[in-house]
């Protein structure tokens, strides 16, 4: 028998709702973890390649400045092909509902 809701503990239903929610927000928690340690590591080791090879500081600056705003290229082409695509969705939903109307 379940309890009555906000009375003692939640229902099955909810229990499995409320886990569920919870691995959706490690799962999230963990990748944003990953992103953030990879740039530390990947900007580490770069700092660390500069200095063993020694280049000069303003041109390792240089060249992370040019990777960065590659990165930056790249994740707006990949936004704007999502929109595109979204958009390509959505007005073709319109379409074919106005095609099974007449």
């Amino acid at each position: 028998m379940t309890t009555p809701p906000g009375r003692g503990e939640p229902a099955q239903g909810d229990t499995e709702r409320l886990a569920s929610s919870r691995a959706e927000r490690s799962g999230t928690s963990r990748l944003a973890r990953t992103i953030v340690l990879g740039t530390l590591a990947a900007g580490a080791g770069i700092w660390w390649l500069g200095r063993a090879y020694d280049v000069d500081s303003s041109r390792l600056l240089g060249y992370l400045l040019a990777s960065i705003l590659f990165v930056v290229v790249l994740i707006a082409l990949a936004v704007a092909g999502g929109f595109a695509l979204r958009l390509l969705r959505r007005r073709r939903g319109i379409f074919g509902q106005a095609q099974r109307r007449s």
